[in-house]
C-alpha cells in the first residue's frame, strides 16, 4: 500500500516562522521609535519657530517686545473693575492664529 503525504505545516516549521517574524519585529521596533522621536523633535522645533515669529510680529506692531507679565487693565480696554494678570504668552496669541483663545483672556 502506498501512503499519501500529509499536507500542512509541522509544529517545528510553525515555531521557526514565528521566531523569524519575532526577530524581524525586534529589528523594526528601534527604527519606529527613532522615527517617532524625530517627528516629536520636528514638531517642537516648528512650535518654537512659530512662537518666535509671533513675538517678532508683536514687536513690529507695538515697537516693543511683549512684557513678561502685566496687570494693566487698560491694556485690554477694561473697565477698571478688576485686574487681569497676563503673561507674554497671552499677548502673542493673536499672532499665533489663536484669536478666539485671546478673546477668552480679556
Amino acid at each position: 500500500m502506498r501512503k499519501t503525504p500529509l499536507q500542512g505545516f509541522t509544529l517545528v516549521e510553525l515555531l521557526v516562522v514565528m521566531a523569524i517574524i519575532g526577530i524581524l519585529l525586534a529589528l523594526l521596533l528601534p527604527a519606529v521609535q527613532m522615527a517617532r522621536s524625530a517627528a516629536w523633535r520636528y514638531s517642537c522645533a516648528n512650535n518654537m519657530k512659530q512662537i518666535g515669529l509671533a513675538i517678532q510680529h508683536y514687536e513690529l506692531n507695538f515697537s516693543i517686545l511683549p512684557p513678561s507679565s502685566t496687570s494693566d487693565v487698560e491694556l485690554w480696554g477694561g473697565t477698571g473693575t478688576g485686574s487681569h494678570n497676563h503673561s507674554w504668552a497671552s499677548l502673542v496669541l493673536p499672532y499665533l492664529e489663536q484669536s478666539s483663545l485671546a478673546d477668552l483672556t480679556e
